[in-house]
């Protein structure tokens, strides 16, 4: 929060965008570690920074603000948001050519198949057993929301992990693990 004050009176644009996004990564990976969930907070951070990356004509910024705010809807059980993200940061990050945020980006999108795979099998009626040995028929109709989530024994926790290891586009690919 204080590099986005210190950016706002600095006036400058590109770096208040960047401290936001940043900000949205830490609200995200806590989050993911079982912290508060704030999402109305991380899409407000993403939004003012993908509008001002956009206006500023940064493609990379807008690839890697919708790569954060995939693995927020992957953290929070926000499938549709995270799917949406995904096709928004693919688009800007192929014009930007940046190889790294792709990664992350692929990341996100091997999360999303595995979900769908995971809530295809839970669909059927021979689908696999929880942890205790109950079906689970919440997840089937409802795709994946914070309510199941918090009350399934047999929600995966590996995305909310994942998430928060690799939400952030700009951490080292060693230092993030």
């Amino acid at each position: 929060q204080a590099a986005i004050a210190l950016a706002g009176a600095a006036g400058d644009r590109a770096e208040l965008a960047h401290a936001r996004r940043q900000l949205a990564v830490t609200l995200t990976r806590d989050v993911a570690y079982g912290g508060i969930e704030q999402l109305d907070a991380i899409a407000e951070l993403l939004g003012a920074s993908i509008a001002i990356f956009e206006e500023l004509g940064d493609k990379w910024g807008v690839g890697a603000a919708h790569v954060v705010l995939a693995y927020a809807g992957l953290a929070t059980g926000d499938v549709a948001m995270a799917t949406r993200a995904v096709a928004h940061a693919r688009l800007a990050l192929a014009a930007a050519g940046e190889r790294f945020a792709l990664a992350r980006l692929a990341g996100a999108e091997a999360m999303l198949a595995e979900l769908a795979r995971l809530r295809s099998r839970r669909a059927t009626s021979t689908g696999p057993r929880s942890s205790t040995g109950r079906r689970s028929s919440c997840t089937a109709s409802t795709g994946w929301p914070m309510a199941c989530r918090r009350r399934c024994s047999d929600w995966p926790r590996w995305p909310r992990r994942a998430a928060a290891r690799i939400a952030d586009p700009l951490s080292s690919p060693g230092g993030n693990r």
